[in-house]
């Protein structure tokens, strides 16, 4: 497992989604303020803070869950208000932590669910192919037939991750889909995750892990508090200076292994 091959966007990479002045309110209380953030076609971009920072929050409003209370988001070129629900579906998918479904669906049925934006095309053939690579790329070609909830948490988020590639949209949206699993299903989780964005699409994951996201990701956007501190590529941000500022720890970061040391919290904390 590598990050062998990761590309970098150019500055005139395709601007496939942007937030501007983004802000979320609830109940009084600014969750987010003053947003602005771009995912460039090509690109896997890491969002990383510490808990209640709003990261999931971030995702949610990207993806139109969440309403924004100011600004605005732009889905290729697009107000996010201004596309139909079938049209943010096929260019829009978005990956909840955890996903649950209890019905009893096999494997295969579960992934043909993100053809569901296709519904009105009726082209069965661009569907079956699209659900084999799927399965393929994701590596549960043999479970297909498998109940879904038989499986173990980690198959179930390769399930749900084969479903999202399905619907073959230029934007994934990733909310903490290395949460709870082992190392080897975080490991491959990320580089599905790399390969989509390396084939073009862009792709924006939310990480605990600042391992994870050091190694795969080409930028990382940090937040603290509902604001942007700062965005750039790992050795922009992953410094001791915004590591302390951040999450209050001593740490370093390694630029020829993509790695970070953490040598304990910061006393002042």
């Amino acid at each position: 497992m590598t990050v062998a091959g990761m590309n970098t966007p150019s500055p005139n990479s395709a601007s496939l989604l942007k937030a501007q002045a983004l802000g979320v309110h609830t109940d009084g209380k600014a969750l987010l303020t003053d947003i602005n953030v771009e995912l460039h076609a090509g690109e896997l971009l890491g969002v990383i803070g510490p808990n209640g920072a709003g990261k999931s929050t971030l995702l949610k409003a990207l993806a139109g869950i969440q309403s924004a209370h100011t600004g605005s988001v732009l889905l290729q070129g697009t107000a996010l208000t201004d596309l139909s629900a079938g049209q943010r579906a096929r260019a829009l998918a978005w990956l909840e932590q955890r996903p649950q479904l209890h019905w009893p669906l096999t494997v295969r049925q579960v992934v043909a669910l993100g053809r569901l934006p296709y519904r009105q095309r009726r082209d069965q053939a661009s569907d079956s192919t699209a659900i084999e690579a799927a399965l393929t790329l994701t590596g549960i070609l043999p479970l297909q037939q498998r109940l879904f909830p038989t499986l173990s948490e980690g198959e179930k988020l390769l399930v749900n991750l084969a479903r999202v590639l399905a619907i073959e949209s230029r934007v994934i949206l990733a909310d903490e889909p290395t949460s709870a699993l082992d190392p080897l299903h975080q490991l491959q989780i990320m580089e599905l995750l790399q390969a989509r964005a390396n084939a073009g699409a862009g792709v924006a994951v939310v990480l605990h892990d600042l391992n994870l996201a050091a190694r795969y990701c080409q930028r990382l956007l940090l937040l603290h508090q509902g604001k942007v501190i700062a965005c750039g590529t790992p050795a922009a941000i992953l410094t001791p200076a915004l590591l302390a500022r951040v999450y209050g720890i001593a740490a370093s970061y390694d630029a020829g292994t993509r790695t970070i040391l953490i040598k304990g919290k910061l006393h002042s904390c």
